[in-house]
């Protein structure tokens, strides 16, 4: 469900475009992000919880920085849902030109992406896309609020 998910991540990006009018590049797959990712997804699971910020207060530039991720830029994006491809639609269709889920998935300024996912007792899968533009990267990143 975790390639899935970077798969429908990157198919969005191919189909949209950047601020220069190009495609816009895909995502890597970061193991250490998947970590967080996939860490953070058990967690809302085990403790009853949907949020960026856990019970303990940390956000997700907080738990990349913890698992030892340097980073100018990060997201998160979470979702409970039935099923990966409806979480990524509903990502999808929220409006353009927001800061939104769909504004992480379709931000120039992010380079790495991990997924992680967990279901609960009833079958609902905890969702988080994490997204990361390491420091010291290349690419130009503009400060991102943590949700």
């Amino acid at each position: 469900m975790e390639k899935e998910m970077v798969d429908l991540i990157n198919r969005d990006r191919a189909e949209n475009r950047g601020p220069d009018g190009q495609p816009l590049p895909p995502l890597r797959w970061s193991e250490a992000l998947a970590a967080v990712a996939r860490a953070h997804a058990r967690d809302m699971v085990a403790r009853g919880y949907f949020g960026h910020i856990d019970p303990d207060g940390r956000s997700p530039g907080m738990r990349a920085k913890a698992a030892g991720l340097e980073w100018q830029a990060v997201g998160e994006n979470i979702a409970m849902d039935s099923s990966v491809r409806t979480a990524e639609s509903s990502f999808m269709n929220e409006p353009r030109n927001a800061q939104n889920h769909r504004s992480n998935i379709l931000s120039p300024k992010f380079t790495e992406v991990g997924v992680g996912i967990a279901a609960s007792r009833d079958g609902q899968l905890f969702i988080t896309q994490e997204f990361l533009n390491p420091a010291g990267s290349l690419r130009t990143a503009f400060p991102h609020p943590q949700r």
